[in-house]
């Protein structure tokens, strides 16, 4: 491992995109459990070429994933298992969609499988994984449905005020009248209001990742 290797992932660490998702070895000590391990968690942006770089150094099959997910999304968390020796992949994909991709220790992809995912799991005594894939699939499906309705709420407010005397509005070729255009606000106020809630969980892990990061704005 080179020195700027070691840089990368000191930085990485001070950023927290690098976190201890799981400790079993600590939770084992208390309940007696025989399996141990942990689950080291990335964040890592498609656009931090200095991150992947420095991943792959250190564990030269992870340009497997960053290969395999190339141009789908625009980052992923990455799962690190130390009891397993397996990686799993888990990221927002075309409409913002949840992807689940698991790697073996014999380099073998396997796409949202039940069975893999129980094996990944099996440490995870708190179902902190499970609530994470919940929080981020919630996610994606408010930030799609946001992106889906016309402008959004501070235009949209804006444009109202602006033309008090206006009861008709036109946005890509529909018609709303001023009610129609006040119930796309409040749809728009809510969907934000239920992705940031969404966002909040995955922070917990993860405190810089911000909407812009996660959402693939293809909703279209």
């Amino acid at each position: 491992m080179n020195k700027q290797t070691i840089n990368t992932i000191q930085q990485a660490k001070d950023n927290n995109l690098i976190v201890q998702f799981v400790d079993s070895e600590k939770e084992s000590a208390k309940t007696a459990s025989k399996t141990q391990g942990q689950i080291i968690a990335l964040w890592v942006s498609c656009y931090n070429k200095q991150l992947i770089d420095a991943l792959v150094d250190i564990y030269p099959p992870q340009e497997l994933i960053f290969k395999e997910i190339d141009k789908k999304c625009q980052g992923c968390f990455l799962f690190v298992n130390t009891a397993t020796e397996s990686l799993l992949c888990m990221y927002l994909g075309q409409h913002n969609r949840l992807q689940l991709l698991h790697m073996d220790p014999k380099l073998k992809f396997i796409e949202r499988d039940s069975r893999e995912w129980k094996k990944f799991t099996k440490i995870d005594r708190k179902k902190a994984l499970g609530n994470f894939a919940d929080h981020l699939e919630k996610f994606g499906m408010y930030a799609r449905r946001w992106d889906q309705l016309p402008s959004n709420d501070e235009v949209l407010t804006f444009m109202l005020e602006d033309n008090p005397n206006t009861n008709s509005f036109t946005f890509f070729g529909e018609v709303y009248s001023r009610e129609g255009v006040e119930e796309l606000i409040k749809d728009l106020e809510t969907l934000q209001f239920l992705g940031t809630k969404s966002l909040d969980e995955l922070r917990r892990f993860f405190p810089n990742i911000d909407w812009g990061e996660l959402n693939m704005q293809d909703a279209w």
